[in-house]
């Protein structure tokens, strides 16, 4: 099933995820994280084990491997590899690691807590904050992600997902505000600390994060201050280093230029140039769609605003298709759209 939730071991305050799973808690219901989790993880060990093999009949155990091992459950009735990791991997238990979390539960109320993937990750969702961006409203939740998976490491994140299933944990990855990640290390639990703090700060300047999302809300936007944003997110490419010597020269100059090249230099020029031309078409299609997505933004008083550029820059990023479109969207380039497209919004509204 999509959700992956290891049998109903997922619990929720007041809504029901749609997968039925689970239990749900009253609105007033005071429960830290380290409660949470070690509700939904109850019977569930995880241990880590050493690895042997057998050669010429004799048997060797592996000094540098172990295997992380999920004990049988009482939905599972077989024994789980979760794969092999290196000796020094750091495992500690999904309880000890949410119990990080316990003050800033006090705080912020725990939401959601699941098991996904056989009891591979464990989840949990904070309650940071909500409010309207001029009708158009706003929620934000901080989630940890406890992994049990070698080279998996935790993760915690603010984003605007109340994560329910593998699904939306997947979603709230893509978009996420804030991301830590916390690898299996010897001082793992203090990195997670730290992550705590930082995740609670940005929590606690939510009231800023409001006030320049509503200044965006009311910025309307003419049709170059429009572009301008979409531009930053979506830069036009530079030409290879082979190209840029024909850039801004006469036909008669690049003429004389490549009738000068040895054959396999102009083979790498003709090359490219295509690739370059390749790469604007793109660029110039994926701006196209983003400024379809400006236009028919989903809250109409807020159609040629900053926000609704700026929201539509980010629904690009986050889920048109792609290699790796997951993990670009919260590290790598489609993150990086994102980022300089709020940038430039708020360059314009400051």
């Amino acid at each position: 099933m999509s959700h992956e939730i290891l049998g109903q071991r997922f619990k929720s305050r007041v809504h029901p995820a749609w997968h039925g799973l689970g239990t749900t808690f009253g609105a007033d219901v005071k429960v830290t994280a380290s409660e949470a989790i070690a509700e939904i993880t109850q019977g569930v060990e995880v241990v880590k084990v050493p690895v042997s093999y057998e050669l010429d009949g004799v048997q060797h155990q592996m000094v540098k491997r172990a295997a992380i091992v999920r004990r049988p459950t009482k939905e599972d009735p077989e024994i789980v590899e979760f794969g092999v990791a290196s000796a020094d991997w750091q495992l500690e238990s999904y309880e000890a690691v949410a119990s990080v979390f316990d003050e800033l539960s006090k705080v912020h109320q725990v939401e959601t807590a699941g098991l996904l993937r056989d009891g591979r990750t464990a989840f949990l969702t904070l309650k940071a904050g909500e409010w309207d961006v001029l009708g158009d409203p706003m929620e934000q939740y901080m989630l940890l992600n406890i992994s049990m998976e070698p080279y998996i490491s935790h993760w915690v994140s603010q984003n605007d997902v109340r994560v329910v299933c593998n699904n939306t944990n997947t979603m709230a990855k893509s978009r996420s505000m804030l991301d830590v990640k916390i690898p299996h290390q010897r001082d793992s639990l203090t990195q997670m600390k730290i992550a705590a703090e930082v995740v609670a700060a940005v929590a606690e300047g939510k009231e800023k994060i409001k006030e320049l999302c509503t200044a965006l809300a009311k910025k309307n936007l003419t049709s170059v201050e429009a572009e301008a944003i979409f531009n930053a997110a979506h830069p036009i490419p530079m030409p290879p280093r082979k190209l840029r010597a024909l850039v801004g020269i006469t036909e008669e100059e690049r003429t004389q230029y490549t009738k000068n090249l040895d054959p396999e230099t102009m083979a790498q020029v003709a090359l490219g140039k295509v690739e370059f031309e390749r790469a604007l078409t793109r660029r110039e299609n994926l701006v196209e769609v983003v400024r379809e997505r400006y236009a028919e933004f989903d809250v109409q008083n807020l159609r040629g605003t900053a926000w609704a550029a700026y929201n539509a820059v980010t629904e690009v990023a986050d889920w048109r298709e792609g290699r790796g479109a997951d993990a670009s969207a919260v590290f790598g380039a489609r993150a990086m759209e994102k980022a300089r497209a709020f940038e430039a919004a708020a360059v314009l509204v400051s």
